[in-house]
């Protein structure tokens, strides 16, 4: 029985010999790893560090870029409000513009009725003129023959006194010559 333990004994110095090697090998390995994992967790580290200020800096970025958005928002927000004001400066002018095409239309149709009227008493003032060219040659005419009816008169008249004086002559002639001679008394 004592060689059954020596073989036991062997045998569990084997196993354990087997296992020392099993865990020193596998300690190794760990070691190995560990020295990797160790390796890695500081290459991550330096990348975490690279990767917090790379967000520090995006965010200092970012709140950059938040003031000029709100810079931009209300730059926006002002044009918004111009181009309101403009809009409404434009419609009153367009109802301006329509109003005042229609008071060039009503004064292009006065305009055109002046000019019509303008027409007509231009063509009234020429019917005048002609009539009281007319007029003036037939007065022309009218005192020429009321002349010569003056100058016929006149001389009617000259010949009605010198008939008038003959006659007056003559009777008076007759009378002396056919009056009843006085009788004597």
């Amino acid at each position: 029985m004592a060689r059954y333990f020596d073989y036991i004994n062997l045998t569990l110095l084997v196993l354990l010999g087997g296992l020392c090697v099993f865990q020193w090998t596998h300690e190794k390995e760990y070691a190995l790893q560990l020295a990797e994992l160790r390796h890695t967790a500081a290459s991550q580290s330096d990348k975490l560090s690279v990767q917090g200020e790379s967000l520090q800096r995006a965010n200092e970025d970012i709140e950059s870029f938040k003031q000029e958005i709100i810079a931009f928002k209300t730059q926006s927000d002002e044009n918004n409000a111009l181009v309101r004001q403009q809009k409404a400066q434009l419609f009153v002018l367009e109802e301006e513009k329509v109003k005042v095409g229609r008071q060039l239309a009503d004064w292009q149709k006065a305009l055109e009725e002046y000019k019509k009227a303008i027409t007509g008493r231009d063509e009234n003032i020429k019917t005048l003129l002609d009539q009281r060219e007319q007029l003036v040659v037939t007065n022309k005419d009218v005192a020429a023959k009321a002349n010569q009816a003056v100058l016929a008169y006149n001389d009617l008249a000259a010949k009605y006194e010198d008939v008038v004086t003959r006659y007056n002559t003559l009777a008076t002639q007759y009378k002396s010559e056919h009056e009843p001679a006085p009788a004597a008394k």
